[in-house]
């Protein structure tokens, strides 16, 4: 091989740097526009004045009138508002409550002064209780379809307007069972329907027209009040027991 193709084979290899025409055989080379530099020169590689990549450097300008505050809502202001919105509910679900908890007092003062049944007191003792919860068991009704090992069995008592506290019909408890795996939104579906009862829950905000949940205290259960909201988005298995006495309360003005 001669010496002149010698050298065009190491610079086929190679590269020229721009700089020195010193052929680097690790060259440092400018992707846009080819131009070559060595290793001594590498600053210049950095700082080179690319023609190619000035025509090719897309615009920077603005396209839209799109700002920051347009893109990240005042989380803050949100914030406070749905804070505010929530408590607002639970004041006025506290005073609902508390209304329908009156009314519910009203009515078994009432039914006491009567003497129904099953308004009087009863033995209370753990032989007792398993006689009662077996009677309640026998006399159960509810869907079918719910497994013997998920069942709750509980008495109802609904409690209607006060012009209806001594309507028989009405008032008469009733013994259910549901399933443990239930919402209570879901328990007093099912109880309202059993009872042919009518439940607006789902289609009015008027306190008046809703039904509230209630249970008598457990003795085990500390509390001075003998009666117990049940909170319609609690679940079954966690609110309620086998042998629960369970009132529906008609909304009771606030």
């Amino acid at each position: 091989m001669t010496t002149a193709a010698k050298d065009e084979s190491l610079l086929d290899i190679g590269r020229l740097c721009s700089v020195c025409q010193r052929v680097d055989f690790l060259p440092f080379t400018c992707p846009h526009c080819s131009t070559s530099f060595c290793i001594d020169h590498r600053l210049d590689f950095n700082e080179h004045n690319c023609r190619v990549s000035k025509v090719t450097k897309p615009s920077l300008k603005p396209t839209s009138n799109v700002t920051s505050a347009s893109l990240f809502p005042d989380l803050d202001r949100i914030r406070k508002q749905a804070e505010a919105e929530y408590k607002q509910k639970q004041t006025l679900a506290s005073t609902t409550n508390h209304a329908a908890l009156e009314k519910l007092k009203a009515f078994i003062s009432y039914h006491k002064s009567k003497s129904k049944p099953f308004f009087r007191i009863k033995k209370d003792t753990p032989a007792s209780r398993l006689v009662e919860l077996s009677k309640l068991k026998n006399q159960a009704i509810g869907d079918p379809r719910i497994p013997a090992s998920e069942r709750v069995y509980i008495l109802c008592q609904y409690v209607p307007d006060e012009s209806k506290f001594g309507d028989a019909h009405l008032t008469e408890q009733k013994a259910i069972f549901v399933s443990k795996s239930w919402p209570v939104g879901r328990l007093l579906d099912s109880a309202a329907d059993l009872l042919k009862i009518r439940n607006d829950n789902n289609r009015t905000t008027e306190s008046i027209k809703k039904l509230t949940i209630f249970r008598h205290r457990r003795r085990d259960e500390a509390g001075a009040e003998e009666y117990v909201y049940v909170p319609a988005n609690g679940r079954v298995v966690r609110e309620v027991c086998d042998g629960d006495v369970v009132y529906i309360v008609r909304g009771a003005q606030v």
